[in-house]
Formats: structure tokens, C-alpha cells, sequence
């Protein structure tokens, strides 16, 4: 063997362990993809059960979400502040998880649970008041709702915070 043919010979190793990494990184940005996707999930969930535990925390909270979604005019100042937030914040969190189902971080089953929430909420008298209200701050997600709200074959529309929480879907 000459130089020319070790030469020959270290550039097909260094092919050969070329491909070998690019393996070794496409499996590793693969399980990176996995971890992240399944994080971004775990992070998604425990904010929207923070969302409903926070509305049935007290009695005075889910109070006033019912109160809140029999009618705006039935609340006082302070409470359609705080019931407008929780709005707000279902809203917001409702905006995260589209823009991660969007990406795919976030599946079917979860994008479909937190449209039910949103649109059995947002079609109650208060909550239907309130979205055509303040819906021009929520542009992220404002079309989406809009036509959600439009197609509500089989949603409960929620005025009785009193009953447990039943999703069907």
C-alpha cells in the first residue's frame, strides 16, 4: 500500500464516521423532539388544570363564575373585573394551546377539550356578552373562537358552576 491508497482509505473511514454521527444526531434531535413535545403537553395540562382548580377553588370563585356567565349586569364592578380575567386567562391559555397544537406540541384530544371549555363558557349569556366585548384583544386566536362559537353541535353551555365539570368528548 502506497500513500494514495492509505489516503483513499482514511477519507472512506472519515465518510463512514460522518454518517455514523449524522445518525447518531438525527436520533438524538429525534428523542430531543419527543422530550420537548411530551414536556410542552405535561406544562399545557397542569396550566389548564390550574385554570379550572382556580375556578373551583372556593365557593366564592365558582359564585362568580356563575354568576358571571348568567349575565354581566348581575355583577358588580369589582366582580366583572375578576370574572373578565378569568375570561382572559382561559382565553390566553386557550391562545397557547392553538398555537402549540399549531406546531404540534400539543394533540388533537387536548386542543378539542380546551375548545369545549372556551366555547361553553364564551356561549353562556355572561360569556357571550363579554367576548363580543373584548374580543379585539385576543387577535391571536379571535378567528378561531369566532368560528368555534358558530359550531357548537353537542357543547353544554355553561350557567350552573354548581354542577361537576363533564366534558364529553
Amino acid at each position: 500500500m502506497n500513500v494514495q491508497d492509505f489516503g483513499a482509505l482514511g477519507e472512506l473511514i472519515a465518510a463512514i464516521a460522518t454518517i455514523a454521527t449524522l445518525i447518531y444526531l438525527a436520533r438524538q434531535v429525534s428523542s430531543s423532539v419527543r422530550i420537548a413535545k411530551a414536556q410542552t403537553e405535561r406544562d399545557l395540562k397542569e396550566s389548564f388544570n390550574n385554570f379550572v382548580k382556580e375556578s373551583w377553588q372556593t365557593p366564592e370563585s365558582t359564585q362568580l363564575i356563575s354568576k358571571g356567565s348568567s349575565g354581566l349586569d348581575a355583577l358588580t364592578p369589582q366582580e366583572r373585573l375578576m370574572f373578565g380575567g378569568r375570561l382572559s386567562n382561559l382565553l390566553n391559555l386557550h391562545d397557547t394551546f392553538l398555537r402549540m397544537h399549531d406546531q404540534r406540541l400539543a394533540d388533537d384530544s387536548m386542543m378539542r377539550q380546551i375548545d369545549y371549555v372556551v366555547a361553553s363558557m364564551l356561549l353562556s349569556p355572561g360569556g357571550r356578552q363579554w367576548w363580543e366585548e373584548s374580543k379585539n384583544f385576543f387577535t391571536g386566536n379571535q378567528e378561531y373562537v369566532n368560528k368555534l362559537l358558530n359550531d357548537t353541535e353537542g357543547v353544554e353551555v355553561w350557567t350552573d358552576w354548581q354542577k361537576p365539570f363533564t366534558n364529553p368528548l
